[in-house]
């Protein structure tokens, strides 16, 4: 997407810019959508109709941002465009992405807060307003990548998401252990996904091993997460 917003960059006319999902993804949000680009134009201008972009107008003077040499909508404006065209799963996805906190590594060039997204979700009307309130209501702050969410999701499918903290950091006699995704201090519980990286990196599967025997030792059980088990085996 960045490839072909910088390819189309030289066609941009002042005031226009990337819009919609277009703008989510160059924005850092994990979403797996069809990489359409879309580009909207200020008011009074002429929207896009060039080969292969899906072309917008503003309904009022908006100010982009720039993000790799890209005008773009900004995150909030974005979200409102992209609710009629997203899924509830896929907009919490984006929502949790654009409010993670700032120790996260993130492309977010304006920081956006949960309240923000709430407050805009009830103001937002018109087409996709149903899905942004949904989605608003659901999103946390504390995942850091897309499985983290969609955990979370499968938690609250079954009734279990309260009982769980978002990125916790658990300490034993030594000192610090590490950060784990999904922690119930309740019940003595950390759920944590194990994406790829965990196994083809060597150092990181490691340290992964190392810092989970050390929570078990601290008293937690440990239920590890694959994508199979999140999408396609919940129970």
């Amino acid at each position: 997407m960045l490839q072909a917003a910088q390819r189309f960059r030289p066609r941009l006319r002042h005031g226009e810019a990337v819009s919609h999902t277009s703008a989510l993804l160059l924005h850092g949000c994990p979403l797996w959508i069809e990489p359409v680009l879309h580009v909207t134009a200020q008011p009074g201008h002429t929207r896009s109709r060039a080969r292969g972009v899906r072309g917008h107008e503003w309904t009022e003077p908006t100010q982009v941002i720039e993000v790799d040499g890209v005008p773009l909508a900004p995150p909030l404006i974005a979200l409102h465009q992209s609710a009629p065209l997203l899924s509830p799963r896929e907009l919490i996805v984006a929502i949790d992405h654009l409010v993670r906190p700032e120790r996260s590594a993130s492309r977010v060039v304006t920081p956006v807060t949960l309240e923000q997204v709430v407050t805009a979700g009830h103001r937002h009307s018109g087409r996709g307003s149903h899905n942004l309130r949904l989605a608003s209501s659901f999103a946390r702050i504390g995942a850091e990548s897309r499985m983290e969410t969609l955990s979370r999701l499968m938690l609250h499918a079954y009734g279990l998401e309260e009982f769980f903290e978002l990125q916790v950091d658990i300490r034993d006699s030594a000192g610090w252990v590490g950060r784990f995704d999904l922690v119930s201090r309740q019940h003595r519980v950390i759920v944590e996904f194990d994406g790829d990286q965990h196994r083809t990196n060597k150092v990181q599967y490691e340290k992964d091993l190392r810092r989970l025997d050390r929570a078990r030792g601290a008293g937690y059980a440990v239920i590890r997460l694959l994508a199979s088990d999140v999408l396609h085996h919940p129970r």
